[in-house]
């Protein structure tokens, strides 16, 4: 399927889940959404606090001009955050670069209890009202800081990549973190390495909100700058989904905004957008608010009425050509499978006639057809099989 990513032209794979009859109940894709940002623009609209964070254009970047700068000390401690909304099964990788003014840094305290709060006031933008006064009771009750949990021997300042998953009423579930190390020191000259800090594969293990984001929790202020900062979410994205009353007319319908319609839905025929009809691909159209097709049944010596759908039985019998059941097609295929055979055991011929009084054994032809018409017991079944549709033919 056609797809504009980014302004360019790509093409996607869609999935379709379809029923026993053959009706497309879920239309989903599987997509990458890429958050990324070397701190280089004023403005980020897919970050959720870029407004509110610290750049400076110094040489403590690692590419282009702008790094971010957290001094912790207290004041300073939650950085730039991206907040996810996760299904169950998704997966999500983030990495980011940074240095520290080793300069600055002089002892190893913790300010650990302030991250909470200044994590919720960021998310409100400023303030801690209604949801975010809930995440915040949760976190306090639950969760704990990467510097109260970090039991590493690293001598540098307690700087983080996070992550925190919520579940879908906000309550904590669980957290990880990767810390800044003493390789990323720089003695004030721009001349130190960066250090990159990742998360390969975050498994999402159930439905609720995940938040990334850069932390400095050091007790001392002491200057930490992050560069090329990204995230990215690998999810199934459902574009479309339908449920079927027995003839075919939807209810609980869902279509993802901006996303092309599946018009392939019931028995996997073609809707027509505009009079709603189904067009199969061969004979007529049919409409599911009559559960009647609107013209004449090509085979119409076979049924109880020529604008019949499936014999007035959708629940067991889906009719994709517009022409026959798929169960009596099936049987029908197979009996002219055996007569351009003419395999042993089935004795009749094109046009051969018996003598008066003699019969033709047809036994093989009958009972595979009334297999292959679904009956699992020709000998034994009811007549619903396909035997007195194969007798009309």
């Amino acid at each position: 399927m056609p797809k504009n990513v980014d302004g360019v032209d790509k093409n996607e794979y869609q999935y379709h889940l379809k029923d026993h009859l053959g009706n497309v109940r879920t239309t989903f894709a599987v997509r990458d959404d890429d958050y990324q940002t070397g701190f280089e623009t004023v403005e980020n609209p897919y970050f959720d606090n870029y407004d509110q964070i610290t750049r400076l254009a110094n040489f403590m970047k690692k590419s282009g001009s702008y790094s971010h700068r957290l001094t912790g000390g207290g004041t300073d401690i939650v950085g730039l955050m991206k907040t996810l909304y996760v299904s169950k099964g998704d997966k999500i990788s983030a990495e980011v670069y940074g240095k520290y003014l080793d300069a600055q840094f002089t002892d190893e305290g913790v300010n650990g209890a302030a991250l909470i709060n200044a994590l919720v006031t960021m998310l409100g933008g400023g303030t801690i009202t209604g949801e975010g006064t809930i995440v915040q009771n949760n976190l306090n009750t639950d969760f704990i800081s990467a510097a109260m949990a970090d039991d590493g021997q690293e001598s540098s300042p307690k700087a983080y990549l996070n992550y925190i998953l919520l579940d879908k009423n906000f309550n904590y579930l669980y957290s990880g973190f990767d810390r800044l190390g003493s390789s990323a020191a720089d003695p004030g000259d721009g001349t130190g390495t960066h250090q990159r800090l990742s998360f390969e594969e975050i498994l999402v293990q159930e439905d609720g909100y995940l938040m990334v984001f850069l932390s400095n929790e050091s007790d001392q202020s002491v200057e930490v700058f992050w560069d090329d900062f990204r995230v990215d979410h690998h999810y199934n994205a459902v574009l479309q989904a339908d449920d079927y009353y027995p003839f075919g007319l939807t209810f609980n319908s869902y279509q993802r905004s901006y996303s092309k319609a599946n018009n392939f839905k019931y028995n996997g025929m073609e809707e027509d957008e505009e009079t709603k009809w189904y067009f199969p691909e061969e004979f007529r159209t049919y409409d599911p608010s009559l559960g009647r097709f609107m013209q004449i049944d090509p085979v119409i010596k076979s049924h109880e009425s020529p604008y019949a759908w499936n014999t007035n039985n959708p629940i067991l019998y889906p009719d994709p050509l517009g022409s026959d059941s798929t169960q009596r097609a099936n049987a029908v295929a197979q009996a002219k499978k055996f007569v351009d055979e003419k395999k042993a055991g089935n004795q009749y011929e094109m046009g051969g006639k018996g003598a008066p009084g003699e019969k033709v054994d047809c036994s093989g032809l009958v009972s595979n057809c009334v297999k292959s018409g679904g009956e699992s017991d020709p000998n034994h079944g009811d007549e619903s099989s396909g035997v007195l549709n194969i007798e009309s033919n």
